[in-house]
């Protein structure tokens, strides 16, 4: 699985780096409003890609650290990180599954446009709680599917055709559920949508499997085209995407 994840993105890291939808500038600030960190904050980036969530907090913390487990997206979230001369983010290979820091190291522990990716969601979560200090924040943003079955399961068949590492996309209410189930405290949640045009699936998927999602699309009834938003732009077919935007904190136990 590993693997699959470094092949995928290892082929893509140059189109990450400059994505639309990875270097949102207003996500990323509204994120970082989410989170409020200070001055003093110690942040940890999971799944960084090409940094741009890293170089979003860096110039409001201490430091950054972000890890990834695909050496093409690390080298280059370094070369834009000496670009935008970012002088406090360290970057390193690292799997969320066994982070490689002690507990309670960081004030904020942040995850973008990656969970959706993670083989073991509940031990992805355990796993940055654990290296969250009390008190401390973690910090979600990744696609999302609404609370309604027929769009859940077709949004995840067409992100799963559209990149094969893609594991789950999860419905606001698992994400309440997954991270009160890692002893962390819901805080703020808001959900929201983008209505894209549909190469945004196909543009990076092999050959068949972006016919097979133009197959699914132009197979959509007239319930499920409202449901995904459908509509043609000058022609181009475009559909919504759900995104979650999350805080919860890491309680701090009473000392007596």
């Amino acid at each position: 699985m590993v693997e699959d994840v470094r092949k995928v993105f290892g082929k893509h890291a140059r189109w990450y780096r400059t994505s639309p939808e990875h270097a949102d500038q207003a996500v990323l600030s509204g994120l970082v409003c989410m989170v409020n960190p200070d001055t003093h904050s110690l942040v940890l980036d999971v799944a960084t890609g090409t940094g741009n969530t890293a170089m979003a907090f860096a110039p409001f913390v201490k430091h950054v650290t972000g890890i990834d487990i695909t050496p093409e997206m690390l080298s280059e979230a370094a070369d834009k990180s000496k670009e935008d001369h970012v002088h406090n983010l360290d970057l390193c290979m690292a799997d969320v599954m066994t982070l490689p820091f002690p507990d309670a190291t960081f004030d904020v522990v942040v995850s973008r446009r990656a969970p959706h990716h993670f083989r073991d969601i509940n031990r992805a979560i355990k796993e940055m709680s654990r290296v969250l200090k009390p008190g401390g924040v973690l910090a979600i943003d990744d696609r999302s599917v609404p609370e309604d079955d027929q769009v859940d399961a077709t949004m995840n068949q067409l992100d799963e055709l559209h990149d094969r590492s893609h594991v789950r996309e999860y419905r606001p209410s698992d994400w309440s559920s997954m991270v009160s189930a890692a002893g962390l405290e819901p805080k703020e949640m808001r959900s929201y949508v983008r209505n894209l045009p549909l190469t945004r699936l196909t543009g990076t998927a092999e050959v068949l499997d972006a016919e097979e999602i133009n197959h699914l699309v132009s197979s959509f009834d007239d319930e499920i085209k409202k449901k995904f938003g459908y509509r043609l732009v000058n022609g181009e077919e475009h559909i919504n995407h759900w995104f979650v935007m999350l805080t919860a904190i890491k309680p701090v136990k009473p000392s007596f």
